[in-house]
């Protein structure tokens, strides 16, 4: 499937660039598990170069009072439990033992999405499935409640989870420019921009991956200077306008 992106006022140059985020940098906070030998599981969650509180280059870092919700998926007896963690000022809580979660190989798959509890009510009390609903409307606070966060690891239990958070979504940034100087600057600026693409995608919050997302929509970016825009996307391909659309 492909971005459609709209123009309106100008027929100035169009410069679109497509980032997908996913690199780590120092976990904060730096170790969380229960009681010293108590058989905890113990997290190293990763996400300076993620965003839970976001800039919109895609940076930030997880805060207290972040939740994320963590499946737990028992390769040797399939069994797949869920976890809503919330952190607090010393760690990640509530802990998890080990013995509930089982010997063997786990795979690990963590989720983040903004505001904090967003997650967890839309979720519900699936253990896999999940629907995740982008704004259409990004030119304020839309955008910030647009974005996902996803970590996956494999471990053997009693060894740390380290996760490391990137990004589920696309993130669009378009911008403006008149190189033969016929648009200046204020026209420039007047331009408006909208971009279509899919604003409902199923993931499976134990395998994370996305299912066939549906429910094209009109996406209004947010702007970000005068001659700039950027958009959370449905991950695709980029293309231009069809007539049909």
């Amino acid at each position: 499937m492909k971005i459609s992106v709209l123009t309106f006022v100008l027929r100035a140059i169009l410069v679109v660039a497509i980032f997908v985020c996913g690199s780590c940098s120092t976990p904060f906070p730096s170790e969380s598990s229960g009681p010293a030998g108590s058989g905890y599981v113990k997290w190293s969650i990763v996400s300076d170069l993620s965003r839970a509180r976001l800039e919109t280059d895609g940076r930030g870092e997880f805060v207290p009072g972040d939740t994320i919700v963590v499946s737990a998926h028992n390769v040797t007896s399939g069994l797949v439990r869920r976890y809503v963690l919330h952190l607090e000022s010393d760690g990640w809580k509530p802990f998890v033992p080990w013995s509930e979660v089982g010997n063997g190989e786990v795979i690990f798959t963590a989720w983040h999405a903004s505001p904090s509890g967003r997650l967890v009510n839309d979720a519900g009390d699936s253990e896999s499935s999940y629907v995740y609903r982008i704004e259409t409307q990004q030119d304020g606070e839309g955008y910030f409640r647009s974005d996902l966060l996803v970590a996956r690891t494999h471990v053997q239990a009693g060894e740390t989870v380290a996760l490391c958070f990137g990004h589920a979504l696309h993130r669009l940034r378009i911008r403006l420019e008149s190189p033969d100087g016929s648009f200046d600057g204020h026209q420039i600026a007047a331009g408006e921009i909208r971009v279509r693409t899919a604003c409902r995608i199923p993931f499976d919050l134990s395998e994370g991956t996305s299912g066939e997302p549906a429910g094209y929509q009109w996406v209004t970016p947010l702007k970000e200077s005068d001659n700039t825009w950027t958009a959370l996307l449905c991950p695709q391909e980029a293309g231009d306008l069809r007539s049909e659309d």
